[in-house]
């Protein structure tokens, strides 16, 4: 169930305007990389110490264009 759920939300976040859009994927992202965390402790060790730096610098480029981004616009 878990695995076609953030697609779909994706979805739905690209029909948003910009700025709700990319707050809305800074928020999967972590709520992904959260969920990968907890559900897959056989994860190997070298691919989460991989996936959580690289995973909190794409949350952190999403809410700095957010910042960039005007409110009200759409696209």
């Amino acid at each position: 169930r878990w695995g076609v759920t953030p697609a779909l939300i994706g979805w739905v976040l690209l029909s948003l305007p910009p700025h709700t859009a990319l707050v809305g994927f800074a928020c999967l992202f972590a709520l992904i990389l959260l969920v990968d965390l907890r559900l897959l402790p056989a994860l190997d060790e070298d691919y989460r110490a991989l996936r959580q730096p690289l995973t909190a610098a794409f949350i952190v480029a999403l809410l700095v264009a957010a910042a960039l981004s005007p409110a009200g616009s759409a696209v």
